[in-house]
């Protein structure tokens, strides 16, 4: 039996970092979780036709709700942030973690290599469909396997623009590289995301044009598609559209980037003001730190009972309302 030191969480290090992750608790919710997920996109669980994308800047929208703004100059890049997971005292990438639970049970020695500790062999999560930010085709395996995917989708890529056909599984990999899904743009991906949704919720089809600037003679955004191995079936599709989690929280969007972002906190979307956006004029900043102020203090007043007194949130919505507020007041908070 190998030995090695075990990871400790930093808050409270009296055991094991992520031995929560071990237990089917923690299955049971991260089952749920994702079934929701893929139930809000219009799709079940067993759903293996097309992708489906959430980039940790979409965490908290309603999909009908992105529907109604998305477009392919705000759409998501194949460089966007993936969505991360939390549970208990473990953050990672939600995919590594659908990785982590889609094998079950797990051991502990599996728990170390999945930290990073021990002497094993590091192990990553794969995308095989080869779209960065899809949480539907996952395989956990060795990272040199990971990087030897890559060519799998050069070669789907290659195929297409050469006009050739395109097989639906390469034969190299296992499990294999799903080569017509790696085939398609990040841009036709949420296109076609987005046009299962609207089958799911009743909702006529949109057309999109075909880019200026996208790489291949044709543009793909609805189904049927000229690749058989991007589908939805009828059984898979969610009909009935699930209640929001928290309907009444005000969407923190930020209105000052080109794409889609939304922040988890209203600190965080005050500092990200800050620093992502100096380019922007501090008296449209102020305007918008005001503006969603007034929205989140209207929230706590009406859903929160009494808990957040003494937050320094709660202390800066107070100096926000005040009449000598100004920007050097924001950057007395020292935001991150």
């Amino acid at each position: 039996m190998p030995e090695y030191p075990v990871k400790l969480p930093s808050k409270a290090p009296v055991q094991i970092q992520a031995v929560d992750w071990l237990t089917a608790p923690a299955k049971t919710v991260f089952d749920r979780y994702i079934a929701s997920s893929l139930a809000l996109w219009g799709v079940s669980s067993s759903h293996q036709g097309t992708c489906v994308l959430i980039p940790e800047d979409w965490k908290g929208l309603d999909p009908m709700d992105l529907e109604a703004m998305f477009d392919l100059e705000n759409c998501p890049t194949a460089q966007s942030t993936r969505l991360r997971y939390h549970y208990s005292d473990q953050f990672t990438s939600f995919v590594r973690a659908k990785a982590w639970f889609q094998q079950w049970p797990r051991s502990g020695l599996q728990l170390d290599n999945f930290l990073g500790t021990g002497p094993f062999k590091p192990m990553d999560a794969s995308h095989t469909c080869h779209q960065n930010c899809c949480i539907a085709y996952i395989a956990y395996e060795p990272t040199n396997t990971n990087h030897d995917r890559k060519a799998c989708c050069e070669l789907a890529a290659r195929l297409r623009q050469e006009g050739k056909p395109i097989p639906e599984h390469c034969e190299t990999h296992n499990p294999p590289c799903l080569l017509q899904h790696a085939a398609l743009t990040t841009q036709e991906a949420y296109a076609i995301q987005f046009d299962v949704l609207r089958r799911a919720r009743g909702i006529a089809p949109k057309s999109i044009d075909r880019p200026r600037r996208h790489r291949f003679s044709s543009f793909k955004s609805q189904l049927p598609c000229r690749f058989s191995a991007i589908k939805v079936e009828p059984a898979d599709l969610v009909l009935e559209r699930p209640a929001p989690t928290n309907p009444d929280k005000p969407r923190l969007l930020c209105i000052f980037c080109k794409r889609l972002k939304n922040l988890q906190t209203i600190s965080g979307l005050w500092g990200h003001i800050v620093h992502k956006h100096d380019g922007i004029d501090v008296e449209d900043r102020l305007r918008e730190i005001r503006r969603t102020a007034r929205l989140w203090r209207r929230y706590w007043d009406e859903n929160v009972d009494g808990g957040k007194g003494g937050s320094a949130t709660v202390k800066r919505l107070e100096e926000v309302e005040k009449d000598d507020f100004n920007w050097g007041t924001v950057l007395s908070w020292k935001l991150r």
